[in-house]
């Protein structure tokens, strides 16, 4: 704080100065005079001001934190959208088609047609900004983060400017628009602060942060709307910057342009937790900064889902909590997002004030999540991620027609626009177009309908083999409190089918000591080592996928194996020689595989004329295997398999002990 100070209250004091300099009249004389009263009058001023701000928006506390984090510290460069979604697409059928282009990389919903530009250079460029977002987008910080650039005098053009931020739910019947920004003043007791107001707003200095104009009390939206509009007009040479929530926005305001914030890609989600862990750490001279391995995590493939739940400021903020908390991420996914979801539907509102809408009084969770989860399923089994307007509403209204106790006053339409406003998990995309905000949250509330309803047996049965299912059965193995003795043993099933052609892989798992005693960890790594050494197996598409199945089971072998374990075998060996004696020596040489090979690689290590792949072949008494690009792709299914099965297993709440010690030796014992 004391460097932000030292910095820029030159500046701000400058500016002061500079507006005050022009003024005549009684205010002039008024400066004058507490000038001549006291010689650092501005000075004075300014770092009230400052501090004053610093004080009030200068820190994030949310979501239960012990202690508040400097905003400027974790701040992250925002992205903006140059046109919001509703401005982009005509049908669900376009939203679909873009959306499949990009599945297998992106998960994301969001409409993105145009080039993203940065925040701050839009702030600069823009003299009438309206900010859009989702709930938990970033919206107040970005507003805070424009008042402190404006303050910090760095800026070329925002310096220009004295920033006064405006809390729009702060209006009531006896503070308007102009109440509060005078308030502002009188807090660093400026002189005369409406008259120091009137000139300066005549002047073009004031750069006025508007935020949250959908946070104002419903009785009072019009009138306040109407003031804003013409306080605008009436100054307009000013800066103006307002923000609202996406859904809320239905215009109103003149010659502003709307943007719409950009959800995180991976490099910002990245910045982001190495700031925040890095700003955690100075909490506590002895915390370990764990933000490597946070991402590290975050970003593997197997948590695909959770990192597209980081791409909302609000959603990160709590995935670095939580993680902050147990040092790694749940198993359960649904138990984290279900939290998140809480967050979305309770706290979050709670804590912004949104529940003003009389539709809302006669909504409770339960029946929210209930409706949320209908939505979800009946959407997902028609492998449909966007819906259109009268559709949805439709099925809103047949809910509340079925449902006995119901508000059956409440109309589809209304529903539909009131809960997109307050909870933001129903998203307009599109005009007359939803989606979820997030992929994974419908993917979450499916599998809840799954369960509430029981149709497990009909999903396995139907939608087993369906990839797109997937993430739906993870999270199903969490939600639910019985069957998944069931859904693990057809998935085993669906294992050992993958690979039932395959005689010569079948034969180098025979190689495999498969009895009971032994961890399945360790028998993955003796195939993990046979597949290396004595076959042409495909280093990428199935070694790798391995490898996170080891590391899936058990964390510290899978550091100890990591992916140098899968470079060109033309150097693989010699380079990575030491790696691979390093882990078969941490195994305490416990199989004859991992013996026999540690041998050989040690001989190696003294004479490197030594043809590595004929004598591991002639130590462990097998062939070389050779395998068809089907049936790598074979097998690569197998441990894909293996790795849906594992996250299944680690998720479910119950897993009866002989069940699974059957799984795991059928596994490896395939005939």
């Amino acid at each position: 704080m004391d460097e932000l100070i030292q910095a820029s209250v030159a500046q701000l004091g400058k500016l002061i100065y500079d507006i005050s300099k022009s003024f005549s009249g009684d205010i002039k004389e008024l400066i004058n005079k507490k000038i001549n009263n006291n010689k650092n009058y501005f000075h004075e001023i300014s770092t009230k001001y400052l501090i004053n701000f610093f004080n009030r928006y200068g820190h994030i506390q949310v979501l239960g934190m012990s202690k508040p984090m400097h905003l400027n510290n974790i701040f992250i460069d925002i992205q903006m959208l140059d046109c919001i979604g509703n401005d982009k697409y005509a049908s669900v059928k376009k939203l679909m088609e873009s959306f499949k282009e990009s599945i297998d990389s992106n998960r994301s919903l969001q409409v993105i047609e145009n080039k993203k530009s940065d925040g701050i250079n839009t702030a600069e460029r823009e003299n009438r900004l309206m900010v859009l977002g989702a709930p938990g987008g970033g919206k107040s910080t970005y507003l805070k983060k424009i008042g402190f650039e404006s303050l910090k005098g760095k800026n070329p053009i925002l310096k220009k400017y004295l920033p006064i931020l405006i809390e729009l739910k702060n209006i009531d019947i006896g503070k308007n628009i102009n109440t509060l920004i005078v308030k502002e003043l009188e807090i660093a007791n400026f002189p005369n602060p409406q008259e120091y107001l009137e000139k300066s707003l005549h002047k073009g200095k004031i750069l006025l942060l508007f935020d949250g104009l959908d946070e104002i009390p419903q009785d009072l939206e019009t009138k306040t709307l109407n003031d804003i509009r013409d306080f605008c007009d009436k100054y307009s040479n000013n800066k103006f910057v307002v923000s609202c929530r996406l859904a809320a926005y239905k215009g109103g305001l003149n010659n502003f342009t709307n943007i719409e914030i950009a959800n995180f890609d991976k490099k910002q989600i990245e910045n982001f937790i190495k700031k925040w862990f890095k700003e955690k750490s100075k909490e506590n001279r002895n915390f370990k900064d764990i933000s490597e391995e946070c991402w590290k995590k975050i970003s593997s493939p197997d948590m695909q889902a959770t990192m597209e739940l980081a791409q909302s400021p609000l959603m990160l903020t709590l995935l670095c909590l939580v993680y902050n908390y147990q040092q790694d991420f749940p198993s359960n996914r649904s138990l984290l997002y279900k939290e998140a979801i809480d967050v979305q539907l309770k706290e979050w509102n709670a804590s912004k004030r949104i529940h003003n809408n009389p539709i809302y009084k006669d909504m409770t969770l339960p029946f929210e999540e209930l409706l949320l989860s209908r939505i979800a399923y009946l959407y997902f089994i028609k492998d449909e991620y966007f819906f259109n307007k009268t559709d949805l509403a439709n099925q809103i209204s047949e809910f509340i027609s079925n449902n006995l106790n119901a508000p059956k006053f409440l109309d589809g339409t209304d529903i539909l626009e009131t809960i997109s406003i307050q909870q933001g998990i129903l998203l307009e995309r599109a005009k007359n177009i939803y989606s979820f905000s997030h992929l994974t949250f419908q993917e979450y509330f499916a599998a809840k309908y799954i369960d509430d309803y029981g149709l497990l047996n009909e999903i396995i049965d139907k939608q087993l083999d369906n990839s797109k299912w997937r993430e739906i059965f993870i999270l199903l193995s969490g939600i639910m409190k019985t069957g998944s003795d069931k859904l693990l043993n057809a998935i085993s099933v669906k294992s050992r089918k993958s690979i039932e052609k395959e005689t010569n892989f079948k034969k180098l798992i025979q190689r495999i000591d498969n009895s009971q005693e032994r961890s399945l960890q360790n028998k993955f790594t003796d195939l993990l080592l046979i597949l290396i050494f004595c076959s042409n197996i495909d280093k990428y598409q199935c070694v790798a996928i391995l490898t996170r199945l080891i590391n899936n089971i058990d964390r510290e072998l899978g550091y100890l194996i990591d992916f140098s374990w899968i470079v060109d075998k033309k150097v693989d060996v010699k380079h990575h020689l030491i790696s691979y004696i390093e882990l078969l020596d941490s195994l305490e040489l416990e199989s004859s595989i991992s013996r026999n090979v540690n041998k050989v690689l040690k001989q190696f290590q003294i004479d490197d004329s030594l043809d590595v792949t004929k004598e591991i072949l002639k130590s462990l008494e097998i062939e070389y295997f050779t395998f068809t690009p089907e049936g790598m792709n074979n097998i690569s299914n197998f441990f894909q398999n293996l790795g849906f099965l594992i996250h299944c297993k680690k998720a479910s709440i119950i897993v009866t002990k002989d069940n699974w010690n059957k799984i795991e030796h059928e596994i490896l014992n395939i005939n």
